[in-house]
C-alpha cells in the first residue's frame, strides 16, 4: 500500500496537447473538430441523397413498368375495339337486310289476308246464292196445296 500524499497540481509541459494543423503564430479559425463535423455533415448528406436517388430510381422503374403495361393494354383494347366495330357493322348490315325482308313479308301477309277475306266473302256469297237457288228449286218441285 502506498502512503497518501499531496501531489502538485502542475502538469508537465509535455502533457499539453497542441492542436493539429496549426502553424504559425496565429491560431487557426477552423480547428480539427470543425473540419470533422463539416465532413460528417457532408457524408450524411451524400448518404441521404444516395438513398433518395435509389428510391427515385425504384419509383421510376415501377412507373416505367406501369406505362409499358398501360400501352400494352391500350393496344389490346384498340384491337378489341376494332374487332367489335367490324362486328357491329356486320350486325347492322344484317339487321337492315332482315328488316327489309320482314317489311316485305308483312306486306305480302297483308295482301294475302285481304285476298283470303275476299275469297271468304265470295264463298259466302256463292253459298247464299246456292241456297237461294236450292230454295227456288224446292219451291218449284212442291205442289201447291189448295185449300178446300
Amino acid at each position: 500500500m502506498e502512503d497518501a500524499s499531496i501531489k502538485s497540481k502542475q502538469e508537465p509541459e509535455q502533457a499539453k496537447e497542441e492542436p493539429l494543423y496549426q502553424s504559425g503564430r496565429f491560431p487557426s479559425v477552423v480547428d480539427t473538430d470543425d473540419l470533422v463535423f463539416e465532413l460528417g455533415k457532408q457524408a450524411v448528406q451524400i448518404l441521404n441523397h444516395g438513398k433518395l436517388l435509389d428510391n427515385s430510381i425504384k419509383q421510376i422503374t415501377s412507373l416505367k413498368d406501369a406505362i409499358t403495361q398501360a400501352v400494352a393494354d391500350k393496344t389490346e383494347s384498340e384491337l378489341k375495339a376494332a374487332s367489335l366495330s367490324q362486328s357491329n357493322k356486320t350486325y347492322e348490315q344484317n339487321n337492315r337486310e332482315l328488316g327489309d325482308v320482314i317489311t316485305q313479308l308483312r306486306k305480302e301477309a297483308q295482301e294475302l289476308i285481304v285476298l283470303h277475306n275476299q275469297e271468304l266473302e265470295d264463298r259466302d256469297n256463292t253459298i247464299t246464292e246456292l241456297n237461294t237457288i236450292i230454295e227456288g228449286q224446292k219451291a218449284k218441285k212442291k205442289p201447291i196445296k189448295s185449300k178446300k
